[in-house]
């Protein structure tokens, strides 16, 4: 019900205030709303489960910390954020309160700067990524936050801020080593897209998908990383997946192609969109690069969310089929079925639903289906 009631406030705030003047009280009013949903949740999402479980396992600041020995399981900033918020106040819901606010502010402070319907892109952010961002990947979270603030360097190519800032993200997620690669690109994704570039991209993306560029990039250069790409290099695409893939990856390149069109694009929003359209093509044949498109992704809601105020009535059938294949995917994402997983009738969205908040009592049932699905994800194919 919580949901379902954060969502009808936030729609309500688009007939309300959007394209009105003086709503910066409203509009960081639902910042707060969506950081205290993501910060007082208790065994909601699946990764926070597994965090909340090594929770008491963690250094505090004041206990023989060592961040040079901060390197066994995960990237040394999350056990120095983690020591920082048990520091704090030694419960979990401290550091889910701590993230929140560090994704969250940093989500609505992109949209406040580079859309003029940042109610609306509130909206599509919380139906589209909002759980998987802030009851999921809690790490790469924080990488994500960070790589919004560094944006604005990679565009005006200021390298030093960008590599320092950058080295912060990796520090946080292993995944933000592909931002080390952007500068190599920007002249390529500062150009209009056409169907020339776009088979370029094709090209390219299928050569360094392949497993032989993979293996030679880890082999000689990152062979730290060698045991997570051996895992990773396992996933595959069903079927019905792969075609999934290909529809995303057409309905990206059909948003970048109207907004050029309609000369709307802007560099700090589309340049940022061609990168997201480069990870979508290149997951067909590496589809780890999913991963990859958690750093763009906000990118893309802002680019279609003003496209759509924009130009209500031209492309009308592109558009809306647009936002109705990603509500889809999203819905799918939710709805999977994971009674193999948990022996039990479930969906995978019952990791997320129903919501308890820490002053609520999870019953063991909840707690075991949910636990069911962490442990069991890796073996799902989805």
């Amino acid at each position: 019900m919580i949901y379902l009631i954060i969502g009808l406030i936030l729609t309500l705030s688009i007939f309300f205030f959007e394209k009105k003047k003086n709503t910066d009280f409203f509009y960081w009013s639902l910042c707060v709303l969506l950081v205290l949903l993501a910060g007082l949740r208790n065994f909601v999402g699946g990764d926070t489960i597994g965090y909340i479980l090594m929770w008491d396992s963690l250094p505090k600041f004041n206990e023989n910390f060592d961040f040079f020995s901060l390197t066994n399981l995960y990237q040394p900033f999350w056990y120095i954020i983690n020591a920082f918020a048990k520091y704090i106040y030694d419960d979990f819901v401290t550091i889910q309160i701590l993230l929140a606010i560090i994704l969250n502010f940093s989500i609505f402070r992109l949209f406040d700067k580079y859309s003029n319907y940042r109610f609306s892109c509130v909206l599509i952010y919380y139906l589209m990524t909002y759980a998987y961002f802030n009851f999921e990947i809690l790490r790469e979270s924080l990488s994500i936050s960070i790589l919004i603030i560094s944006i604005p360097f990679l565009i005006d190519k200021k390298w030093t801020k960008y590599f320092l800032l950058s080295t912060i993200a990796f520090l946080f997620h292993t995944s933000a080593i592909i931002l080390f690669f952007l500068p190599f690109g920007i002249n390529f994704f500062n150009k209009k897209v056409n169907l020339k570039s776009l088979m370029y991209i094709i090209v390219i993306t299928f050569i360094l998908g392949s497993s032989y560029t993979i293996n030679f990039i880890v082999d000689n250069f990152f062979p730290f990383l060698a045991a997570l790409a051996e895992i990773y290099s396992e996933w595959e695409w069903s079927t019905i997946g792969y075609f999934v893939a290909s529809l995303k990856c057409l309905f990206v390149f059909l948003l970048i192609m109207l907004r050029q069109k309609y000369n709307v694009s802007q560099n700090m929003i589309d340049i940022p969109l061609k990168i997201y359209m480069f990870f979508t093509i290149l997951s067909l044949t590496m589809p780890i690069a999913q991963r990859f498109q958690n750093y763009f992704i906000l990118f893309f809601i802002i680019g279609l969310v003003d496209l759509i105020w924009k130009f209500k009535g031209k492309e009308f059938i592109i558009k809306h089929t647009i936002v109705l294949f990603f509500t889809t995917i999203t819905l799918h994402y939710y709805l999977q079925d994971t009674t193999g997983l948990t022996g039990e009738k479930s969906r995978f969205g019952q990791i997320f639903y129903p919501y308890f908040s820490v002053f609520d009592e999870v019953t063991e049932n909840y707690i075991f289906i949910r636990k069911s699905i962490y442990y069991n994800i890796s073996k799902y194919d989805y």
